[in-house]
């Protein structure tokens, strides 16, 4: 399947709204693994190793990155993600730094309000403690703890709201916000 393709069939192309959170969330899965295989192959086109060229130097033809289709593939994961913060139960304010619920408001922190946006932009997805300090914050320096800390604290900010998500940690893979189905059914219901 092309790029076109699948842009075509993602339920927007053709005028199709998605079914609700759960299906947006797919979305930005998909076009987040897509855009990151791009900018993969794209380095290697345009680097000087030998991942990206065979002995005798020539580029390998599935790793013609054309950019148009990398900046498609973002606009599109950027239109799921709006997609996902209309249809999601939470509502953060970015700007003050607030998660409200059925007109209930709980203040966070600016740590636990960058975090909570940055997981909020890629849900259901693991990120270790090292990913997440340089990707949330801007900080790689941060400590592994001191992000522990900061997830724990967005924990119980999250379930003191009420909202339909929760930080999970896997061994090994790190943390992620993970919507509950039925949960954010109660909360958006």
């Amino acid at each position: 399947m092309t790029m076109t393709s699948v842009a075509l069939h993602d339920g927007h192309q053709n005028g199709a709204e998605a079914s609700g959170a759960a299906d947006a969330r797919r979305w930005i899965e998909i076009y987040s693994r897509l855009v990151e295989f791009k900018e993969e192959l794209l380095e290697r086109a345009n680097g000087d190793g030998a991942n990206g060229h065979h002995q005798n130097g020539d580029v390998l033809s599935y790793e013609k990155v054309d950019g148009a289709d990398l900046e498609q593939l973002r606009s599109r994961l950027i239109h799921w993600q709006r997609v996902h913060s209309r249809l999601a139960p939470v509502d953060l304010d970015d700007k003050l730094g607030i998660v409200t619920l059925r007109g209930e408001a709980v203040a966070l922190t600016r740590r636990e309000n960058q975090l909570l946006s940055f997981l909020l932009e890629h849900p259901a997805r693991y990120f270790d403690t090292r990913t997440l300090a340089s990707r949330a914050w801007h900080d790689p320096h941060l400590a592994s703890e001191q992000v522990r800390t900061y997830v724990v604290r967005l924990r119980r900010r999250l379930r003191e709201a009420g909202v339909g998500c929760d930080i999970r940690s896997e061994r090994r893979r790190g943390y992620a916000l993970i919507f509950d189905e039925a949960l954010e059914q109660a909360a958006t219901g």
